[in-house]
């Protein structure tokens, strides 16, 4: 499988053996609940798995022999098979003849295209749009053959509409979903996201950090298993270092900062930079916004939640340089909210994750703040909008595929509304610049 942005390469791998557990499981495919994970890694893999009758269609895994050529009819059906699987996470693999259900002779296709049509597809053909993973393994002999897996996560946006029809699946198929079940999905989403907006603010008002000017970012895996972490949660220092090797650099200083204490939670770690008072509630809430120092705090527990908070993100007229009127730091927002995205998607690999993910950004007292320039100076015109409001909540589902692929994408869905009020857009639209 080629790296995908947000992944670890493999010569950092073999630099720290501790994160070779990344790219196995970024490899590693779901094929159902009864069915171990599937780890190919070439063409005679998939030989294996045919045979064994592992790659046989299910609930989870369809199969082709070939795409047809590129037209609407073709098209149309291929967005259905995407949709359809995306509903509970599956597998399409193209390239193996398809035998009344069960895997026949793999013979390959053309691979020339393929993943760009297939993405294609899968962007403009399907509505809400997919994002999927496409892993190529090469004919042995024919250049340009092979079959083509197209993984595709359960997804939190589900059920898909092609052309009019939502689509989901049968036991070995796919098959239009009825008005009561599209009904029933769509309740089931709202509710798990008014859960997890309960949940957000429940780890607010825990946090050892709050007040006006704390960034409080939570990342959920929606189906994570207790206990997948349990070992790496153990060494929580090695863990929090493996996840931010090779981050992308801030053109403006900005880091992730060094956690150096740490304390045993329930079900994982807390990392700080600071020591958190044993009574919680004399926490530093109030004091946070007064030390001139960022102070952080990372939560890890062993089924992947991240939690992170970072104080001082908003300072005050007459701080940092004798501002004229209070100001927030984007820069360092956008900064802090892509790393963490990109090692949410570290951490749900190395619990073997590979669902849907419920993502939530907080930062309060910003009523009247502008964006801070680049260099913290005086303000450039009155281009400097002001936030109306005091709290700025962005909330946002996504896939294990995107997190790991496109994590400037999340981060865009998360700040835009309020970068976009703030009139900084542009610092968007820079990140995913650089990391294109």
């Amino acid at each position: 499988m080629l790296p995908t942005r947000g992944r670890l390469p493999e010569r950092l791998a073999s630099a720290h053996p501790g994160l070779r557990s990344v790219l196995q499981f970024a490899m590693s495919l779901y094929m159902g609940p009864t069915v171990e994970r599937w780890t190919p890694a070439s063409w005679g893999d998939v030989e294996s798995a045919a045979a064994a009758g592992l790659l046989d269609e299910t609930h989870w895994v369809e199969l082709k022999k070939a795409v047809p050529a590129d037209s609407k009819a073709a098209n149309r059906e291929l967005a259905k098979d995407l949709a359809s699987l995306a509903c509970d996470g599956g597998l399409l693999v193209i390239g193996i003849e398809d035998d009344s259900g069960k895997a026949g002779a793999v013979v390959g296709t053309s691979l020339a295209g393929l993943q760009d049509r297939i993405d294609q597809v899968a962007g403009a053909g399907i509505d809400p749009p997919l994002v999927v993973r496409s892993i190529p393994l090469p004919h042995p002999s024919m250049d340009g053959h092979g079959c083509l897996l197209i993984v595709l996560d359960a997804s939190a946006d589900g059920p898909h509409m092609v052309e009019g029809s939502y689509w989901g699946r049968g036991d070995t198929g796919k098959r239009p979903l009825i008005d009561l079940e599209v009904r029933r999905r769509l309740a089931e989403n709202e509710q798990r996201r008014n859960a997890f907006e309960d949940r957000f603010a429940a780890a607010r008002h825990q946090a050892p950090l709050g007040g006006p000017g704390v960034l409080h970012v939570l990342f959920r895996p929606r189906a994570g298993r207790r206990g997948a972490l349990a070992a790496e949660v153990d060494s929580p220092r090695n863990l929090f270092h493996d996840l931010t090797v090779e981050l992308p650099l801030d053109p403006d200083g900005w880091t992730i900062g060094e956690l150096d204490q740490v304390r045993r939670v329930l079900h994982g770690a807390e990392l700080s930079n600071f020591e958190v008072p044993r009574d919680r509630a004399a926490n530093l809430k109030d004091a946070a916004s007064q030390i001139e120092a960022h102070l952080r705090s990372a939560r890890i527990e062993d089924d992947g939640t991240l939690f992170y908070s970072c104080s001082r993100l908003t300072y005050g007229a007459g701080q940092g340089g004798a501002t004229p009127q209070p100001l927030m730091s984007t820069r360092g927002v956008l900064a802090l909210t892509e790393w963490l995205t990109i090692m949410a998607g570290r951490l749900g690999d190395r619990a073997g994750y590979a669902g849907s993910w419920d993502i939530g950004l907080a930062l309060a007292g910003l009523e009247g703040h502008s964006a801070a320039p680049a260099n913290s100076g005086r303000l450039t015109g009155l281009y400097r909008a002001t936030y109306p409001e005091d709290e700025y909540l962005g909330l946002t589902t996504t896939t294990a595929t995107e997190l790991n692929s496109n994590p400037q994408r999340v981060v865009d869905r998360l700040l835009r509304p309020a970068f976009r009020i703030l009139g900084v857009e542009q610092q968007i639209d820079d990140m995913a610049s650089r990391s294109s």
